[in-house]
This record gives structure tokens, sequence and C-alpha cells, in this order.
């Protein structure tokens, strides 16, 4: 009788376990019925066209995900702006064979440049359709597209030969005008309450701390040695590298990297002639609209010659020298206190 009971009971419990597995499986498969069909159903949401993007505006703007950034951000910024761009490109399931990126510089720890790849497109193709006819240039031999939103000051520039035809990069620029500026007496970076010209070192570090950089003379020959490497020859023909103060600014419409006010010092320490160019080398065609640029600010020069070189001379006092590089081909502007 006590057998008969315990086998009794054993096999309830067995029923009873048996079915109750049984539920759980049937819920498991429910639960995984679920996550199948959500997979199935983002699997089968198709990808959005990156193309749309630029097509959207017409005239270059960050797009989708780039849109939250802004140049001059810090990279922790710029993280916390695109998180889902990790540290610093990806590409996104969202958006069909995109590839989407941004550069900060080690040396500045600023956010320089965007940019958009799509696999299988002609960018120049689809830009020139989305923003009208680019600024046709070159650059090492090879073409260069160029357009430009002036409302936000954005460049968008596609090259071709380098394995980069398929993407558009952007940055912030400083149109040559507004380097220039308005009026005689400044260029249009200078700080009106001290301006370059009779500057200490200690005034141009307070006055221009925002785009002053200075270079240590241990930096520059470590900076020298770098380029010899590079170059694969010796440079010690140009002197010893020295200690420096600069400005860099964005570049202008063709410029490359930055804008470089080089200034120098007089015995007394104070700034007596400080250099700038404004590049065109991408764009030859830019050569004389910015001449023109820089005769609507000082008016006709008059010439001068020196070492076989044409000199234009727009002012006397301070004197106000313009020189066409035609190695970097830039013009070249020498503002000196007068002697």
């Amino acid at each position: 009788m006590k057998l008969t009971t315990i086998l009794t009971t054993t096999v309830a419990m067995a029923l009873a376990m048996g079915a109750t597995a049984g539920c759980d499986k049937s819920e498991d498969k429910g639960g995984d019925a679920k996550a199948d069909a959500k997979a199935d159903a983002k699997a089968e949401t198709p990808a959005k066209d990156p193309a749309e993007l630029l097509k959207a505006s017409k005239t270059p703007e960050l797009p989708g995900p780039l849109s939250t950034l802004q140049f001059g951000m810090s990279a922790d910024d710029a993280k916390k702006a695109a998180p889902e761009l990790e540290d610093g490109g990806k590409f996104l399931d969202e958006y069909k064979g995109a590839y989407f990126s941004y550069y900060v510089p080690d040396d500045s720890g600023k956010l320089k440049s965007a940019s958009l790849q799509i696999e299988g497109v002609e960018m120049a193709k689809l830009l020139t359709e989305a923003w009208g006819e680019p600024k046709k240039g070159e650059d090492l031999g090879k073409p260069k597209y160029f357009w430009f939103n002036e409302a936000k000051k954005i460049r968008a520039t596609v090259s071709e030969g380098y394995g980069k035809e398929d993407e558009v990069q952007f940055e912030a620029y400083l149109p040559a005008k507004e380097l220039l500026g308005e009026g005689k007496e400044l260029l249009g970076f200078e700080k009106p309450d001290r301006p370059l010209l009779g500057a200490t070192a200690e005034e141009l570090n307070t006055a221009y701390a925002d785009v002053i950089e200075n270079v240590s003379a241990e930096e520059a020959e470590k900076r020298r040695k770098d380029l010899e490497k590079f170059a694969g020859k010796d440079l010690s023909a140009l002197g010893p590298a020295a200690a420096s103060s600069n400005i860099d600014l964005l570049p202008t419409e063709f410029g490359s990297q930055f804008t470089r006010v080089n200034p120098s010092f007089g015995d007394d320490g104070k700034i007596n002639r400080f250099r700038v160019g404004i590049a065109w080398e991408p764009f030859p065609a830019a050569k004389d609209e910015i001449l023109g640029l820089i005769k609507a600010k000082w008016g006709e020069p008059k010439e001068e010659e020196k070492y076989g070189k044409k000199l234009l001379v727009f002012s006397d006092s301070p004197r106000i020298v313009v020189e066409e590089d035609t190695i970097s081909k830039k013009w070249d502007i020498e503002v000196e206190v007068a002697k």
C-alpha cells in the first residue's frame, strides 16, 4: 500500500513537471518568435539613402549625424555631440553604404573637418546636381572641386585621383574679404584696441590668445628634423631653428590647412612687421579676384622692383607691400612700421 502510494505520487509529480516544462518551453518559443519577428522587421526596413541628406540642402551643410557638430569644438564635445560615431568615424546601418567621420588634430584639440563617404557614388556629380556648379580647381595635378556656404562659412571639397572620389569634406573657412577687413588702417583679424604693429609678446599673447601658436626653439628644431626626414635632405642652410609666435587663422577660400600670420619683433621687443598670404594655388582663376579685393581696400598701388621682383606698394606709412609668391601661388601682404 505504501509502495503504491509512492509510485502514484511520483508519477503525478513527473506529469506535473512535464506539463510545467512544456508550458515554459512554449513560452520561450513565443519569446524567441517575437525577437525573430523584430529582427526580420528591422532587416526588411530599407536603409536610408545618404545622398538625400546632401540633396536636402541647396548649399553645403553638415549632413545627418554630422549636423550636431560645430567646427572648433573640443574632441570631448564632439564625442558627446555625435556619440554614434564613436572615436571619429563609422559606417552606420541606418544609411546605405555611408561612412561618416570627423577629424580633431592632436596639436589643436579642436574639430577641424568632417566628411561623408558614400560607396559607389560619384560625389562631384551628385553635389553638382544638389548645389550647382563648383569652382573647379586642381591639387597636385588632380581635379579638386569647391562649393561654399557663404552664410555659414562652410567649405565643401571633393578631390579626385586619391581614391576619395566618393568623399566630400567639410571645413570652416575665412573669406578673403573678411581677412582683409574694412577700412585702410587694419586687417580684418586685428584687434582695434591692440593692432599688431607695436605689440609686445605679452600683449600679443593676451589679445590674440585664441589664435596664437607659440613654438619653442626646441620644438622648432624637432619640426625641422622631421621635415628633413620627410624631404630626405639637410635643411641647415636655412639657418638655426628659432622660437616663434604665429597667428593661425582659418584657411581662406582656397587655402589648405590654415592662414598663418608671421609677426617679427624689433630690437625694442615690439612687432615692427608682419606678413600674411592669401592663396589661390588650387584655383588660379581666383588670383585676379583676390588682387581686386586688395585694391578695393587700399586703392591702386605704385610699382617698385626689388631683386628682379615686382612689388605693389599700397602705403608708405605704415608701409604696405603686396608681392606675388610664384612658388606657393598666393599674394603675400607685408605690413611694416614706416622707416
